[in-house]
């Protein structure tokens, strides 16, 4: 059933409901409860799928595991009865599937204040029609958050066309110390190897490497693709693929590995292929890294990187780019800038916390 602690009276209530814990959002769960403990005042239950990751929660966080998956029935029944069990003062919802259930079929009479970080804008990936879908149900739902934070001020500008008022909020996740300083067995990771570190998942759009890398003449880079495996049917096709367009010589493919940032200082280059970010955690570790990088052409990465050469969208301008000399994408000299503004974001967030606390449900 999860780890277990004791109600303390008093304290502010806070249920952080995530799907899953294989997701990069799942970094900021963590981030979150570290900083509320850290803050005090504040009694954290995390309802959340089954994964390695959840031991990462700290100590003296309530853990509940959903018993199967939150868009089952069974996992909606299992959300409103925890909502109505907690009486949370502050309800989180974390991520789009957390966001939509949570505020169509959570017990929204024994929350207080609901809060909904999305994640992402719907991905450039998507047909027309789960588009139109996913803005016909935000605009439907939207009352029934009482703040939207956003990670990025592109994700915000998305919010801000559906509501101009104080409900939509500039809300960025920290990037966790300990995620900057974890070292790695280096030998996992090949000197001069090109990291793709997105995890296994449709919207991490890892068909685009494997094309360009199709494209390029031999000898091929080896490219390390790694990650939490969220969809093992997409990673088993992307497995496939490599076989099939005859680059899996080149290619390995890892779960999940701690030390990321010192696997991506290690790399040749990084590259970040997604469809879509909210801002993305590992990203902004490839800044704190001095990594070369290369990425994907979509507002979260431009925000992040500026005007950085290593944009593409396209298979043949990502092989382009491979071909050319790694040190011309390196974003050392952003590190310093992006170093600054982490403080920054840690004291918006702690001011914003502090004025939540004690708030009744």
């Amino acid at each position: 059933m999860g780890r277990q602690t004791i109600l303390v009276p008093g304290m502010t209530r806070v249920l952080i409901v995530h799907p899953l814990p294989t997701r990069g959002g799942f970094s900021a769960v963590v981030a979150q409860t570290e900083e509320l403990l850290a803050l005090g005042g504040f009694d954290v239950t995390v309802l959340v799928g089954r994964g390695a990751r959840v031991d990462e929660l700290p100590d003296g966080v309530r853990v509940s595991l959903l018993r199967s998956g939150l868009a089952t029935g069974s996992g909606i029944l299992q959300l409103r009865s925890t909502i109505r069990k907690q009486r949370p003062d502050i309800l989180h919802l974390h991520g789009r599937k957390a966001g939509v259930i949570g505020r169509a079929f959570g017990s929204s009479r024994s929350a207080g204040t609901v809060l909904y970080t999305p994640h992402g804008t719907p991905w450039n990936g998507a047909s027309i029609r789960r588009l139109m879908l996913n803005e016909l149900l935000e605009r439907l739902l939207l009352s029934r958050a009482d703040r939207v934070l956003c990670v990025s001020r592109s994700e915000q500008a998305d919010w801000v066309r559906r509501d101009s008022t104080e409900r939509i909020v500039y809300f960025p996740n920290p990037v966790r110390p300990s995620s900057t300083t974890t070292e790695l067995a280096h030998d996992r990771i090949p000197e001069g190897a090109v990291v793709v570190p997105s995890g296994y998942h449709p919207q991490k759009r890892l068909e685009v490497v494997l094309e360009a890398l199709a494209l390029m003449t031999k000898p091929r880079p080896n490219v390390v693709f790694c990650g939490t495996v969220d969809d093992a049917g997409y990673k088993q096709m992307i497995e496939g693929m490599a076989r099939r367009l005859g680059v899996h010589d080149s290619t390995t493919f890892l779960a999940n590995m701690t030390g990321i940032t010192a696997v991506m200082r290690r790399a040749e280059r990084v590259i970040l292929p997604s469809f879509s970010e909210g801002m993305p955690i590992v990203g902004q570790e490839a800044v704190l890294a001095g990594a070369n990088v290369l990425w994907s052409a979509i507002p979260p990465h431009l925000e992040l990187f500026g005007r950085h050469s290593g944009e593409f969208w396209t298979p043949g301008e990502l092989a382009g780019l491979m071909a050319r000399p790694a040190g011309e994408f390196t974003v050392r000299p952003l590190a310093r800038t992006f170093g600054e503004s982490q403080a920054s974001v840690r004291l918006r967030r702690q001011d914003f916390w502090s004025s939540m606390r004690g708030r009744p449900a």
